[in-house]
């Protein structure tokens, strides 16, 4: 797992990220919701600055899958434009 917190070059470490890794899978996190996306999706082109919400990336979905049983069986949404 690959943490991207809020800190100052967390969105250019996550740009890296999604450029060596697309089909990885990524958590976004807000508050207490989980959005599961590939590294990818669309939704990660920044176009403009945009305020940088917390990620979990992972290689493959069983990795993720056990991160999020550890989180108090958090659940998560699924993207329904990259369909993780």
């Amino acid at each position: 797992m690959v943490i991207f917190d809020q800190s100052q070059n967390s969105s250019d470490r996550f740009l890296q990220w999604r450029i060596s890794h697309p089909d990885s899978f990524v958590l976004n996190i807000r508050g207490n919701s989980l959005m599961l996306h590939r590294a990818s999706c669309g939704h990660f082109d920044f176009k403009e600055k945009v305020t940088f919400a917390p990620k979990r990336a992972f290689l493959n979905k069983d990795d993720l899958d056990d991160w999020v049983r550890q989180q108090n069986n958090k659940t998560y949404k699924v993207c329904s434009d990259c369909k993780p």
